[in-house]
């Protein structure tokens, strides 16, 4: 009786260490993930920059056309400035978010 108990509690604590081991490799795999993640975002935070930079001595220069098509892209780079500037600013928070959890 005394042996098989012992067997059962080996065999348990077998199953035990092997589900650490798995569960410690998803980890480390998501670790990696997310460093790979963060660093994709930081590239896209600078690629973002870059455009909203561009977009913004585009449209201080004066347009000195009153051509409807001209005053429309004009108009649609305002627009696609704020986005990029609205998307950069969420990346951003979620990174300070991120930085101050850890």
């Amino acid at each position: 009786m005394h042996l098989v108990l012992t067997l059962t509690l080996v065999v348990m604590l077998c199953f035990a260490v092997s589900a650490l081991i798995v569960v410690t490799r998803k980890a480390l795999n998501l670790k990696d993930k997310l460093v790979e993640v963060n660093e994709r975002t930081e590239v896209a935070l600078d690629v973002l920059d870059a455009s909203y930079n561009r977009m913004c001595s585009i449209l201080n220069t004066p347009v000195a056309s009153d051509d409807p098509y001209i005053k429309s892209v004009v108009e649609s780079i305002k627009v696609s400035r704020e986005a990029v500037l609205l998307v950069a600013e969420k990346l951003s928070r979620q990174e300070v978010e991120e930085s101050e959890q850890e």
